[in-house]
């Protein structure tokens, strides 16, 4: 039944993709052959689209076991990409034929890319609005959810912002607000996609801690566990969260270019030279590395006994003697790929530390 659905969506946009094609080897004029095939061409994506979106969220065909608290998401997700499909085969498709060869037009063009952008935005802004049937389904659900409580806020930023990029895009500076627009969206949706990856880790973790047993926890052989389960619980929950949160501080920076911008500001300030064949500079940027490296490996180390019993141990039998090796080893390994990358942002490797030892005295 899948091999039939894919053939249902691709069937007829395969068709007028190899008419297009047609077309161009047919020798009609350069720009009839440019304008017809262009057409079919942004007519076979539209209808591509439009098959997928009716095929996965209108009919409910695939959307029902994703949204079974709401069966109201899937419709309200596929009338928000009609619109957007519309606007596109009316005005955007138009407007890129408009502004390629032969026609070589620029106001008409600019006029539907703003118009498409328009209403892009409101379908956009209808599916994220509180009233949205998933949005007042989600918040029924995750009252405590610092994320939704705040909802209307982080839309009204968000919209405020798109807005504000159709409207430098109208007064001609275009690459500065697609880069907004992209950095925006980007991050938004990064929001929402790790709100609910770690909602989900959260739930595993607490699942496969229910079922684990204090003589389960990984100690030294003759040794009892130090630490209860709830606190080990804690721990795990408490790294889980961490590392959503500096991954998706990471996301952001380079989303936005910050981490470049900062990185080259910090590189021009050198702290010391490193004399040799080729001299080698250290600066501010390298030693902030060297540090992060340093800090991400301790943090690491410190919740890896919690990382084995959540994500391996669990999932493979192995007596208490063996799971403690496989920790410690983890652990000197760890520590020592940390130590060799957090040196080598800084230009000293192991060559170079040999002759530092030697030279103050060890």
């Amino acid at each position: 039944t899948n091999f039939f659905i894919f053939i249902t969506i691709v069937r007829y946009p395969a068709y007028l993709i190899l008419v297009s094609f047609l077309i161009r080897l047919a020798g009609l004029p350069t720009s009839i052959e440019e304008i017809v095939s262009g057409f079919i061409f942004h007519f076979a994506i539209f209808l591509f689209f439009w098959n997928l979106s009716y095929i996965f969220l209108a009919k409910n065909m695939f959307a029902i076991p994703y949204f079974k608290k709401n069966e109201d998401t899937p419709k309200t997700i596929h009338v928000s990409v009609s619109y957007i499909l519309y606007a596109y085969i009316v005005l955007l498709a138009p407007s890129i034929i408009l502004k390629g060869h032969p026609l070589m037009l620029d106001t008409i063009p600019r006029i539907g890319y703003n118009t498409f952008s328009c209403i892009a935005l409101l379908s956009f802004l209808r599916l994220i609005r509180r009233t949205s049937s998933h949005v007042l389904g989600v918040q029924k659900r995750e009252k405590a959810d610092i994320l939704y409580r705040h909802w209307t806020f982080i839309c009204g930023f968000i919209i405020l912002v798109l807005f504000g990029t159709v409207i430098m895009d109208a007064m001609g500076f275009r690459f500065g607000a697609s880069w907004i627009a992209i950095a925006t969206l980007c991050s938004f949706f990064t929001v929402i996609v790790f709100d609910l990856l770690y909602k989900r880790a959260r739930n595993y973790i607490r699942q496969i801690m229910k079922r684990r047993r204090l003589k389960d926890v990984t100690v030294a052989p003759g040794s009892q566990p130090q630490i209860s389960l709830h606190e080990l619980e804690k721990q795990i929950l408490s790294f889980t969260k961490i590392f959503f949160f500096f991954f998706f501080v990471f996301l952001f920076a380079v989303y936005w270019g910050i981490n470049e911008r900062v990185f080259d500001a910090l590189d021009k300030v050198i702290l010391y030279s490193i004399h040799g064949v080729l001299p080698e500079f250290v600066s501010i940027a390298n030693a902030f590395k060297c540090v992060i490296i340093f800090v991400i490996t301790l943090w690491i180390l410190r919740h890896l006994s919690g990382i084995y019993e959540i994500g391996i141990f669990p999932w493979v039998r192995l007596d208490t003697g063996l799971r403690y090796a496989i920790v410690t080893i983890s652990r000197y390994g760890i520590f020592l790929i940390g130590a060799l990358f957090a040196l080598s942002a800084i230009h000293l490797s192991l060559s170079k530390l040999s002759w530092l030892m030697a030279a103050i005295g060890f």
